[in-house]
């Protein structure tokens, strides 16, 4: 017996766990979604191709606290790409996700 799949029950819940961690992120260190922000731009900006959030968090991770979780680079990516900082380019495999696609981003024209 197969499962109806409630896609929408699914964005509701994926948005929430999104929104819930980015304002743990920032509680935890002040305005760390802003600086990822800022920081995430500058690398899009300067960077000479396609690169995946991964290889993005991996070149200024450094420059930031750590976040509890990983995931608060989903609102981080979220709000890049909303505002056109980034914009999706493709996909590629990724070694994070066992080589499965992920999005692959260029600088925008924010």
């Amino acid at each position: 017996m197969q499962l109806p799949i409630d896609f929408e029950r699914a964005a509701v819940r994926a948005n929430a766990a999104i929104l819930a961690v980015a304002a743990k992120a920032d509680k935890k260190n002040a305005g760390w979604v802003a600086a990822a922000l800022a920081k995430l731009e500058t690398f899009a900006q300067e960077s000479t191709g396609k690169f995946t959030i991964e290889q993005a968090r991996a070149a200024i991770e450094a420059e930031l606290p750590k976040p509890h979780d990983l995931r608060a680079w989903g609102q981080v990516t979220r709000q890049a790409r909303g505002t056109g900082l980034i914009v999706q380019d493709g996909y590629a495999p990724a070694a994070s996700s066992n080589g499965s696609p992920k999005p692959l981003y260029r600088a925008g024209n924010a």
